[in-house]
């Protein structure tokens, strides 16, 4: 239940001058949207979404937290797509990102 780890990560980290919460949430769907794996893996994405939002209402703003929370997207035999999802805390918002760039765009999150 990650809802229940990142919560627990949150509280550690609230006891120290600065810390960094990386999570990232693999998505290995492989079938169209419109179909049955599709629309199940919408909905993850949507709940995924809505709780890193509360998130960022709820505990994470005015802390000394700085999260980094990325949706990887994977085939089943291990192949990236070459993208992935982040969300940008800054504007509150999610972003698609290209893999070759995740290393540049961590940085710059650290920051």
């Amino acid at each position: 239940d990650y809802e229940k780890h990142i919560k627990n990560d949150i509280e550690k980290l609230k006891k120290l001058e600065k810390g960094y919460l990386i999570y990232i949430f693999k998505d290995t769907a492989v079938s169209v949207k419109e179909s049955g794996r599709g629309i199940k893996t919408k909905e993850k994405h949507q709940k995924i979404e809505s709780f890193v939002g509360d998130l960022y209402k709820n505990f994470i703003i005015g802390t000394n937290i700085h999260p980094i929370f990325f949706i990887l997207h994977l085939q089943k035999k291990q192949k990236l797509w070459g993208k992935c999802n982040y969300f940008d805390f800054r504007n509150q918002n999610w972003k698609v990102l290209n893999l070759q760039k995740i290393e540049s765009t961590v940085k710059e999150l650290l920051n």
